[in-house]
């Protein structure tokens, strides 16, 4: 999990955008282990804080994983 926080953090930064650890996090959990889906999510997160011109926080986190159908932990329907 934490290597998935860290290219969470370290993807963030190549897109210009600053993503919180406690996003980082969240996006990271929200991806099961698959890299794939982290950046998927990670972009869809991107998008709602230029929106809102804030970084990747929890909440923007949330927002991105309820938008994509998943959870917290990672389920979809």
């Amino acid at each position: 999990m934490e290597d998935l926080e860290a290219m969470a953090v370290s993807a963030a930064e190549r897109m210009g955008i600053v993503v919180t650890s406690d996003g980082a996090r969240l996006l990271a959990r929200g991806a099961r282990g698959t890299p794939r889906i982290l950046l998927g999510l990670l972009g869809r997160a991107r998008d709602l804080a230029q929106v809102e011109r804030s970084p990747i926080t929890t909440g923007i986190a949330r927002r991105a994983l309820a938008r994509q159908g998943i959870d917290e932990d990672g389920l979809g329907e």
